[in-house]
């Protein structure tokens, strides 16, 4: 029975792994910023401390800003899923998030990305000059109102 459980956990483990790198890659893929999957998963695998996923030579030869894109996405995530469970999604919280993911980087037009501020220039989809429409009261107000597929998982 105990291997039963080690083996479902470690399922979990491993599904919520795949989910951290997919969506972090992806994410970095729409700023056209972060690394190819292979070294996200990499350094996903060692910011998380899990064994036997983070040999890639390839990291040697990653730009140091392109990790640090990837750590911080991981560093913003550790930290909004510790902050967020049971709790309402704040304004606050989403800026400390803001500023843990943007530290030290610059936004798309090389300008200081102003970490955990809001903009005071109009905000795009990833390079696409796509506008962005609402605010973090609305995102909050409709996150803090998930349907009932997510309610238990956040």
């Amino acid at each position: 029975m105990l291997n039963d459980i080690d083996g479902s956990q470690k399922l979990i483990n491993n599904i919520h792994f795949w989910f951290i790198c997919c969506d972090i890659y992806s994410s970095n893929r729409i700023e056209v910023c972060g690394a190819p999957f292979s070294e996200t998963k990499s350094l996903i695998s060692n910011f998380f401390h899990m064994d036997g996923l983070n040999e890639n030579p390839d990291l040697d030869k990653l730009d140091s800003i392109k990790k640090k894109e990837v750590i911080q996405h991981a560093k913003s995530y550790k930290f909004l899923c510790q902050e967020k469970k049971g709790k309402k999604l704040s304004e606050e919280l989403l800026l400390e998030t803001h500023r843990i993911l943007m530290d030290g980087l610059k936004r798309e037009d090389n300008v200081d990305s102003n970490a955990g501020s809001y903009r005071s220039s109009p905000i795009t989809v990833g390079r696409s000059g796509i506008p962005c429409s609402g605010g973090f009261a609305e995102l909050a107000q409709e996150i803090n109102q998930p349907s009932e597929l997510y309610r238990n998982y956040f």
